[in-house]
């Protein structure tokens, strides 16, 4: 197969050959090498590799991106950890690579593609004003927004020893980054914004698809033109740019020193590395040392010896720790490349930025009549470069001081269907989609947690609106009423739980439980079955009273019931039957009363029958229209947001309403799990790609009113939700104000605390909002993963407000955690009217 690929690939490569004529050969290679002489990039393979050419001297390179990382609040510890891991970096790896940091316009191509699919698609007027809306938000950051990015840069001098440098490289940085080899697309829009500040599309009709190459220099090259004449600047037409040059350090380095280096205005900030194997930097120090040693012993005052100190010390503690810690020194150019539309406006930038810098402890330059070295030096490496400079002398730092200036410090989410929901505080910008799956996002279940004016119920309602305008389907449960407003907006239903209109029959068997085979969509009936027979039971005890011995006789007795009721055949199929053919609970109070006057049954078992009628008649006696009735939420359960209010319960107390929450809860799984196979079966079958699946989201408001230490019949529900969610397209959310309320640090049982740490175990998403100091334990007891030292404390101090939002830490189970704040614009706060 591959020898016939290679063929074919040859053969058209021979046809577009003979196509073109001698002239456009000609043209072709005049063109490149017009780029060339400037450009010293010639090729970007199809792998990404980078071909790069300066004088005579060839080089092959690759564009790595590396994992977000955030700097801020880190403790002492972490602050260590990071920056000797940088420190080890360092050292492991001796050859020439670069850093860059830019300032990138905002790229959310992916994210306005998907969009501007679902509007194509759109039916509903309300769900297209709202993507309308979401795709104008993408288009403004994209316009006005710029995003500070971190990369690195590999260098070799043949393609083999470049493949094994790389390996080499991420298994020395692999305690501190996750390395992504960018692909050619990738390298050509990295390239076509440090030349432009933007992608840019080429469309040569001569040229375009005859020269793959020629193509590749077209995208990335200044396409404004570029003009060296000036002895200070660059002229690219449309802009003007310069380089200054950073030649000296402060004397004392602190922790992440080089970040200041980004923040002085540069567009573009390159770091080189290289470590020059021919110089005997050991011999070198004890020279230096002894020199120093001497002119101290012969100094005549103490400031003369103190002044000779401060050069002695670290010279001395640097050739201790080559000798203990294998440091090496690293020959080090910092690189600031400054841009602006005029030339006066440059100028400022430029100088401002040096006195800033010198401010700082630093002392930078802007080297005349070299600003065309200083461009191409972007583009080669720290060996490469020393072809093009003459006379140029780099910093010399040890692998430690370099350790110490780790920068990058950047944060951000960029999931590809993902909707804009924030900025993160390295300034980052955040698209969250709730179903993507990676290796790390298995599943699609959140949980979150705020105290009153923390943003919580504003989030919870903005995914819920993320949601509806996917197409999802989504079933709530309302503590408060304040989703009722939004209901009525998105077309739902807002059901009153137990009401005349929301009848849910106690004996309806339903499909609640799934095959245990993680590749089957079926139900299982039986364990189905099973379940219901469990939960009848226990829904019963919550109302009365029944005894741990009570409920297993009276669960036997319940399944006697249906076997009694039903055929074997429609017990076969018991969850699958219309509504009116499941019995009443009247029809089960009369068939116990048929059973206590058989007298059929020995005494213990007849009293536990007499107890379990009793339930039965209480709760028929006391709350006949709510109990007494078939399943009548067929057609309200069709619409894709339905909402139940469930004012009536609280946290301390359990009762009827409970039970009809525990039953609301089971038919809802069910209807999910419904919809969930007959999605899973269109994606199996290849009918649907993932991305048009319609996935069902269950909302669970305040949710510590339902689900506690008090309340924990209520655990087998959540726990299987949350465990066979991703099989189905489900995705459950849950939110409460205080998170003390439903997991305290202490509880009687240490049974119910496990069952309770395993159901928020299984949680993928958890946000944070601003917390209480009484709700840390809890966190600390039950989120034990996801948070930095200083969080904790930080989390007491998150605000809300116009101008930011509200200030959020979300963790990604098996992720990463971002801090950031949550974005609504004036038309949401209004919709969802949160708080005053």
């Amino acid at each position: 197969m591959s020898e016939v690929l290679e063929i074919n690939v040859a053969k058209t490569i021979s046809e577009k050959t003979k196509k073109i004529s001698r002239k456009n050969r000609k043209q072709i290679k005049q063109e490149k090498n017009s780029i060339t002489k400037v450009l010293p990039i010639c090729e970007i393979k199809r792998d990404g590799t980078i071909v790069t050419k300066v004088k005579s001297y060839f080089e092959y390179s690759v564009i790595l991106g590396l994992t977000p990382q955030d700097l801020t609040t880190l403790s002492s510890k972490e602050i260590d950890k990071v920056t000797n891991a940088y420190w080890t970096f360092h050292k492991s790896y001796p050859h020439s690579f670069k850093e860059f940091y830019l300032n990138f316009p905002e790229n959310n191509t992916d994210q306005q593609y998907y969009i501007q699919k679902k509007i194509s698609k759109e039916k509903r007027p309300v769900a297209l004003a709202f993507l309308s809306e979401e795709l104008r938000k993408l288009r403004v950051l994209e316009d006005k927004y710029k995003t500070f990015q971190s990369f690195m840069a590999i260098y070799a001098n043949s393609e083999e020893e470049l493949a094994l440098r790389i390996k080499d490289f991420m298994t020395a940085g692999s305690s501190l980054f996750d390395f992504k080899r960018f692909s050619k697309e990738e390298t050509e829009v990295f390239f076509s914004i440090l030349n432009n500040g933007s992608p840019t599309k080429v469309t040569n009709h001569l040229l375009k698809d005859q020269d793959d190459v020629l193509d590749t220099l077209l995208r990335i090259q200044p396409q404004g033109g570029v003009d060296f004449e000036a002895v200070d600047y660059i002229n690219f037409g449309d802009r003007f740019e310069a380089t200054v040059d950073v030649i000296n350090t402060p004397n004392i380095l602190m922790n992440f020193w080089t970040a200041g280096l980004t923040q002085v205005g540069a567009r573009v900030m390159t770091i080189d590395h290289f470590h020059d194997t021919s110089e005997d930097y050991t011999e070198v120090l004890d020279r230096t040392i002894t020199a120093l040693s001497s002119a101290r012993d012969t100094a005549k005052s103490q400031g003369e010896k103190d002044r000779i100190d401060d050069e002695l010390n670290p010279t001395r503690q640097i050739s201790i720790d080559m000798k203990r810690h294998g440091e090496t020194i690293k020959k080090s150019n910092f690189k600031l490349h400054f841009s602006a539309p005029t030339i006066e406006e440059l100028d400022s930038l430029v100088n401002k930025a040096i006195k800033d810098l010198k401010g700082q402890g630093f002392e930078a330059t802007r080297y005349l009549n070299m600003q065309k070295q200083e461009w191409q030096s972007q583009f080669v490496s720290f060996e490469a470069q020393e072809s093009i400079f003459y006379g140029r002398v780099e910093k010399e730092l040890p692998s430690r001081a370099l350790g110490l200036g780790f920068a990058h410090n950047q944060t951000f989410l960029h999931d590809p269907n993902g909707f804009y929901i924030g900025t993160t505080q390295t300034g980052g910008i955040m698209y969250y989609d709730q179903f993507r799956k990676t290796l790390e996002r298995l599943s699609y279940s959140g949980f979150i947690s705020g105290a009153k004016g923390g943003g919580k119920s504003s989030l919870l309602k903005k995914l819920m609106l993320l949601n509806y305008i996917a197409g999802n389907n989504i079933f709530g449960f309302d503590k408060s009423g304040e989703f009722k407003a939004l209901v009525e907006l998105l077309s739902g239903s807002f059901v009153k739980l137990g009401s005349a209109e929301s009848m849910i029959n106690i004996l309806q068997v339903f499909g609640f439980k799934s095959v245990a085979d993680v590749t089957s969509n079926k139900t299982d009936i039986v364990e189905s079955f099973n379940t219901h027979i469990t939960q009848t039971i226990t829904r019963l005890s919550i109302f009365y009273n029944l005894s741990q011995n009570q409920q297993v006789i009276a669960a036997s007795v319940l399944r006697d019931f249906y076997y009694d009721y039903f055929t074997a055949e429609q017990m076969a199929e018991i969850t699958e039957l219309s509504n009116q053919d499941y019995p009443l609970i009247t029809e089960l109070n009369e068939y116990l009363e048929r059973r206590l006057k058989s007298n059929s049954d020995d005494n213990s078992k007849r009293d536990v029958i007499v107890e379990f009628r009793t339930a039965i008649t209480s709760l028929i006696e006391q709350h006949y229209n709510k109990f007494v009735g078939y399943t009548n939420l067929d057609n309200i359960m069709t619409n894709q947001v339905v909402m139940f209010d469930i004012s009536m319960i609280d946290d301390n107390t359990s009762g009827v309403f409970d039970m009809l929450f525990h039953m609301a809860l089971t038919m809802v799984w069910s209807l999910a799990m419904r919809n969930g196979r007959k999605e899973k079966y269109a994606y199996d079958t290849g009918a649907k790609p993932f991305d048009e699946i319609t996935r069902t989201v269950i909302i669970a408001d305040e949710v510590h009113n339902v689900l506690n230490p008090r309340k924990i019949f209520v655990a087998d529900i959540f726990n299987t939700m949350l465990s066979e969610d991703r099989k189905f397209f489900i995705g459950v959310l849950m939110a409460t104000q205080l998170v003390e309320r439903m997991l305290p640090e202490q509880t009687s049982s240490s049974e119910v605390q496990e069952t309770l740490k395993n159901i928020f175990g299984l949680v993928q998403y958890r946000f944070f909002g601003k917390q209480s100091e009484t709700s840390i334990p809890s966190l600390k007891k039950y989120f034990p993963t996801g948070f930095r030292e200083n969080d904790y404390e930080e989390m007491l101090h998150y605000t809300t407000t116009p101008e930011n939002g509200s200030k959020m830490l979300l963790n990604i189970a098996g992720g990463k955690s971002y801090t950031f704040y949550h974005e609504l614009t004036p038309q949401e706060l209004e919709i969802f009217q949160g708080g005053a």
